[in-house]
């Protein structure tokens, strides 16, 4: 997916690996959805490095202890970041459980002292930060993305919807 607006990437290449060996490469569709069939003993951890010309690189690693092989893994890239735009862009993926996560930014302002926090609730907290996306569903509904303009001192905390 992109990581900026939870559509459908396609033409991502993704190679996957495990224990080290690379074991293969496949190019996401039109729906952005790649299908691996992992053939070995489980639990498996497995490396994935997805690729795409204009966007940054994502990593992820998993295990998966499912001997049927599903698993669901969402990866989300963000375009790539344009010198003097923006600074920092965090992309927050999970799986299909917790249904739902959110993802907080919050910057203490050194001479006021006064602190400022930016969500999907709370969109105009912080000058500088967008919330780009706050998913609402989770799994392959995409990510939460926080984008930073400005270097600063930002805390990051994530919440469990629904606990």
């Amino acid at each position: 997916m992109n990581a900026v607006n939870n559509k459908a990437l396609a033409g991502v290449t993704v190679e996957y690996s495990v224990r080290g060996i690379t074991l293969g490469s496949v190019v996401t569709g039109p729906d952005g959805i790649a299908v691996i069939t992992p053939r070995s003993n489980w639990p498996l951890q497995m490396k994935f490095i997805a690729t795409k010309q204009g966007f940054l690189v994502d990593l992820v690693e998993t295990t998966i202890t499912s001997e049927d092989g599903s698993h669901f893994i969402g990866i989300s890239l963000s375009p790539e970041l344009v010198d003097g735009e923006h600074h920092m862009r965090l992309v927050m993926n999970w799986g299909l459980v917790p249904v739902d996560l959110d993802l907080h930014a919050v910057q203490i302002d050194k001479n006021s002292e006064k602190m400022c926090t930016k969500s999907h609730n709370h969109q105009h907290g912080c000058p500088g930060l967008h919330m780009d996306i706050g998913d609402l569903g989770g799994g392959a509904h995409g990510a939460e993305v926080i984008t930073c303009d400005n270097p600063g001192n930002f805390y990051y905390l994530i919440f469990e919807i629904g606990r």
